[in-house]
């Protein structure tokens, strides 16, 4: 203590040699400094600083900060009299701070906010457009000129356009008309000096351009295969299938598919009310990728001889249908069978649907359970529902069933091998971050083209648009129904809907997906029956509020336009594809957000392996996010063997997934098999789905299955950091490594070589996640799954034996696992450079094996990341043994200027005295930092001194005293230490002086992480 206030004392008297140096003589200096364009500031805008009776040069630094009161900081290289802002400004306040030579410093008066750069766009003009109009919108700028028509415009005749008249709407808008009728060119539109705008814009003039025209093709088709006469069900449909389509140019794909309606009322008393000599109307939809070049066959209304009979009961069918469907042998049909329970007399008929399509394939009249559909070919995928009616009444449908119809073939007899090999359990799912995200809301106003719509934004969407539920934009287009009187609408489940008119005038039918207004959530369902003005529905979101009366039907589009974030009368709203029927006016759209940084879900993966048997049972369990257990189970039939038996099994038992994930199965599989490895998804993103098992089982003979594992014995799942290798062995059930093929899945974010060597994809990809890597040897298989993941900084490191089977008496593998606080186990065994210190044995400085001979000690040790881990080894009879040493722990503190909360090591505390910035100087916690890295503190009230020591290290430092003593040595600070809501606070500068430590700043947000190595410790 003498010795370190000896110091002190010398100290001062060095200080006061200053002491008695006259005052300089007072001479005039700066008064102040402004900015000009203070008001309107703006991206491109430049600001320029201004300052009052300064004397000499001036030099100057720019700051900006989020909230006008806030901690200004520095922009980076912004040093000159004239700022220009940048994107990055936008929202930002703006200061300038001005030095003399005298010195004296002053600080501006800040900005307003910083706004965006003024752009200028234009709504679009079609190809044979007649007297066509277009809108000038104005973004992040005013025009001048008040609303009204303005003339003077330059705008050339060009694309067989004559201009008229520019009226302005709005300070943002302005309406251009035109006579004549659009042809291909550009028209070039620039904006008069009479409503000049109030800010630089990149230009005012606009190139519209008006399109090539476009050369439909007429089709033709021939005669539908239609069902004439059914049973009164309620609806106008008629069962059809389209006949063959003829005219589309190779190699476009186009498809056609018929609707057919009863459009006369016969002998009866309406469309679809019971009598004879109805007119029945098919109406031809093109699809597929190339349908907008061509025009769809015209419709075909030449039947009249359509039947419809009476309905002979009155109450809905009650039972249950449980369905199959299966291939029989040596043919490419479909054989539907069910069961339909508990009584089989409250039904009259079965309706049998196919791939989704709203109007029945057939009708199969009461004590019937089975239907061949023939119309099936082979290579195409088929999904069936059957649903129980009862004249005009409706049951409960069946699940969907799928099948891939396949080759004809005969059943062959052999030993099967059918096998199922999972991971275990789902990995990957990360949790989100940010904002949670708002559905965008507007209303349609009209058609740009094709793809756009101008659209009124009334809720903006806010976070990341949501690419996976499934729901992109649904789109809400009014069936001309109104429904006011029933309050079913706030219910979920089966529940019976009252319209105010009957659907005989509207267009609803059965399969499709409605919606009701309400002035709070509207109601969503889907139609399971109809009947006059009475709907049987399946609520799956109940109406919140007062029912609005509208009923909509709800589609799916897509649409990722940024334009959705904005509030706006006039959005111009992009999708990815034309919408077919078109959007009208008052259609209703909501574009679905997700968190700032949507959660990952978690995946598993499962592999079916060998030849199956029909007959044979695959069984797939797994549990949700919830921890609730769920299973599906496919039956092998004849149709499996065709092709690649084990694919066609992955594909049904996929398809069975899916099913399930309808109703209760909380997984789905997202991207269906191209191969024999089924990757299941968790519906729930985030770290709930992490951990929970998945197992495959079937009833064929037991298949060998390899163990897989990491070279450093790490059991599945294993992360490897991008760019980075692990390597994988197979055991057989003994234990022994077993040589065997190394394949990775189609989802390849890492690769596998034939030695095992698992490479993750490059920083550069960016590509994360799971990969699937399969062993097989023979019959017997394994996978493991791989999570690549971002580079780490690794603050353990660890060596270890691997145990082998056989033991051997002349090598050993060791293996390297490293750690950190989010990852406890990471396998290094291929990344550390392996070295020893033994006399005659001898480790591979690449994989970690050694190799002996004789008795004898030493070291062994692996380096990677900074750290050395040291095993002190023994060879005895030939048999190693050791004792590993830890490598040094990093400690690492990360806080933020202004706030209070701190995490150390990633776990979050706080402190007594947030960091902070006074006169550009950092300022943080010395006692928090110095005793989170194992230091102890003391406090000298007498001399408001502070002692620090950290091992050999003695630091001291003084209140109001800009230098500091460590191991007596005199070293100056930035600035003298304070104290702050009775801490003492320090500049950032102490730490790398006194404790050695990495310190990194961040400028953007504020951020200072300190690193620390602590002592390396021995292992207990």
């Amino acid at each position: 203590m003498k010795k370190f206030l000896s110091i002190f004392i010398a100290l001062a008297m060095v200080l006061s040699l200053f002491a008695g140096v006259g005052a300089r003589t007072a001479k005039a200096a700066m008064t102040a400094v402004t900015i000009t364009g203070t008001a309107t500031a703006r991206v491109g805008a430049v600001l320029t600083a201004v300052a009052t009776t300064p004397v000499g040069a001036v030099t100057y630094v720019w700051r900006n900060c989020a909230t006008v009161g806030g901690t200004y900081a520095d922009i980076v290289g912004a040093t000159a009299v004239n700022y220009t802002p940048v994107v990055g400004d936008v929202g930002k306040f703006i200061k300038v701070v001005a030095t003399d030579t005298t010195p004296t410093t002053m600080t501006s008066v800040a900005t307003a906010a910083v706004l965006a750069a003024p752009a200028i766009t234009s709504t679009a003009i079609a190809n044979a457009a007649v007297n066509p109009t277009v809108v000038v919108t104005l973004a992040n700028d005013v025009f001048t000129a008040a609303a009204g028509t303005v003339g003077n415009w330059t705008i050339p005749v060009a694309a067989g356009l004559t201009p008229l008249m520019a009226t302005i709407n709005s300070a943002t808008a302005v309406t251009i008309s035109f006579t004549g009728t659009a042809v291909a060119g550009t028209v070039v539109i620039t904006a008069p000096a009479a409503i000049l705008f109030n800010n630089s814009v990149p230009s005012n003039a606009l190139n519209v351009v008006v399109p090539a025209p476009v050369s439909l093709i007429q089709l033709t088709i021939s005669a539908p295969t239609l069902t004439t006469t059914k049973v009164a069900d309620g609806t106008t449909t008629a069962l059809v299938t389209a006949g063959v389509l003829a005219g589309v140019v190779s190699p476009d794909v186009v498809t056609v598919t018929a609707a057919a309606n009863y459009t006369s009322n016969g002998t009866g008393t309406s469309f679809a009310g019971v009598g004879t000599g109805k007119t029945i109307t098919v109406v031809y939809t093109l699809h597929g990728a190339d349908a907008a070049k061509y025009i769809a066959p015209v419709t075909d209304s030449s039947v009249v001889t359509g039947a419809i009979t009476a309905a002979p009961n009155s109450v809905a069918p009650q039972g249950t249908v449980t369905l199959t469907a299966t291939q029989p042998n040596g043919a490419t049909s479909v054989l539907l069978r069910w069961t339909y329970l508990p009584n089989a007399g409250d039904v009259t008929a079965f309706q049998i649907y196919r791939n989704g399509n709203p109007t029945p394939i057939a009708y199969v009249a009461a004590g019937t359970t089975t239907y061949t559909d023939a119309a099936t070919v082979a290579g195409q995928y088929y999904t069936y529902s059957v649903t129980p009616i009862n004249g005009a009444l409706v049951g409960t449908p069946s699940f969907s069933v799928s099948i891939l119809v396949t080759a004809a073939t005969a059943a062959t007899t052999t030993t099967s091998t059918l096998g199922l090999t999972t991971t275990g359990t789902f990995v990957g799912g990360v949790d989100g971050s940010g904002a949670a995200g708002v559905n965008g809301v507007g209303t349609v106003v009209g058609p740009i083209d094709a793809t756009h719509y101008t659209v009124a934004v009334t809720t903006a969407a806010v976070g990341s648009f949501d690419m996976t539920s499934g729901l992109y934009t649904q789109a809400y287009r009014w069936t001309g129904a109104t429904s006011t009187t029933s309050g079913n609408w706030a219910y979920t489940g089966i529940e019976t809907i009252t319209l105010d008119t009957p659907t005989s005038t509207i267009t609803i039918v059965p399969g499709m997906k409605i919606a009701v207004d309400a002035s709070g959530t509207m109601g969503v369902g889907r139609v399971l029956s109809v009947y006059n003005n009475t709907l049987v529905v399946n609520m799956t979101t109940a109406a919140v509020g007062v029912i609005g009366g509208k009923v909509y039907q709800v589609s799916t589009v897509k649409s990722f336009d940024t334009n959705w974030e904005t509030v706006g009368a006039t959005q111009s709203i992009g999708f990815s594809a034309a919408i077919s029927p078109a959007l009208v006016n008052g259609d209703k759209l909501v574009v679905y957000m997700a968190q700032a940084v949507p959660a990952t879900s978690a995946t598993a993966f499962v592999m079916v392996t060998g030849v199956p048997v029909v007959g044979d049972v695959a069984t797939i369990t797994w549990q949700d996010t919830l921890a609730a257990s769920h299973s599906v189970s496919w039956t092998v039939v004849a149709s499996d063997l065709t092709g690649t038996p084990a694919n066609n099994v992955a594909m049904d038992l996929a398809n069975l997934i899916n099913s399930l994930d309808l109703t209760t199965g909380n997984v789905s599989v997202i991207d269906l098999p191209t191969g024999s490895v089924i990757q299941l998804t968790q519906d729930v993103g985030g770290v709930a789905g992490n951990g929970k098992t998945l197992t495959g089982t079937t009833t064929a003979a037991v298949v060998p299955t390899l163990t897989i594992s990491t070279l450093g014995g790490l059991t599945q799942p294993a992360y490897v950091e991008q760019g980075k290798t692990i390597k994988l062995v197979a055991k057989d059930a003994t234990g022994a490594v077993v040589s065997v093929t190394w394949t990775s899945s189609a989802i390849v974010n890492a690769t596998v070589d034939t030695t095992g060597l698992v490479t993750a994809a490059s920083v550069a990809s960016n590509l994360t996640g799971v990969t699937v890597i399969t062993g097989t040897s023979g019959t017997a298989t394994g996978v493991f799954a791989v999570v690549v993941i971002p580079v780490q900084v690794i603050t353990s490191l660890k060596i270890n034996l691997v145990p082998a089977v056989p033991v051997s008496t002349t090598s050993q593998q060791f293996g390297a696992i490293a750690s950190n606080a989010t990852y406890s186990a990471l396998d290094y065994t291929t990344q550390v450079v392996w070295t020893d210190a033994l006399p005659v044995a001898s480790i591979a400085a690449v994989n970690g094996l050694l190799t002996y001979s004789t008795d004898e000690t030493g070291n062994v040790y692996a380096a990677a990341g900074g750290i050395t881990a040291t095993a002190a080894v023994k060879v005895a009879t030939g048999v190693v043994t050791l004792v590993t040493v830890v490598g040094p722990v990093t400690k690492v503190v990360v806080l933020t200027i202004g706030s209070d909360i701190v995490t150390v090591d990633d776990k979050a505390t706080t402190v007594d005295a947030a960091p902070e910035i006074v006169d550009g100087r950092t300022f943080v916690p010395i006692r928090f930092i110095a005793e989170t890295f194992g230091s102890t503190v003391t406090w000298l009230p007498e001399t408001k001194g502070i002692t620090i020591v950290l091992g050999d290290t003695t630091i001291g430092l003084q209140i109001g005293n800009a230098t500091a003593v460590i191991n007596g040595t005199i070293i100056a600070l930035d600035a003298a230490p304070y104290i702050k809501n009775s801490r003492t606070m320090v500049p950032l500068r102490v730490i790398t002086e006194s404790f050695g430590g990495n310190v990194a700043w961040d400028p953007i947000n504020h951020i200072i992480t300190i690193t620390y190595v602590l002592p390396v410790v021995p292992a207990a």
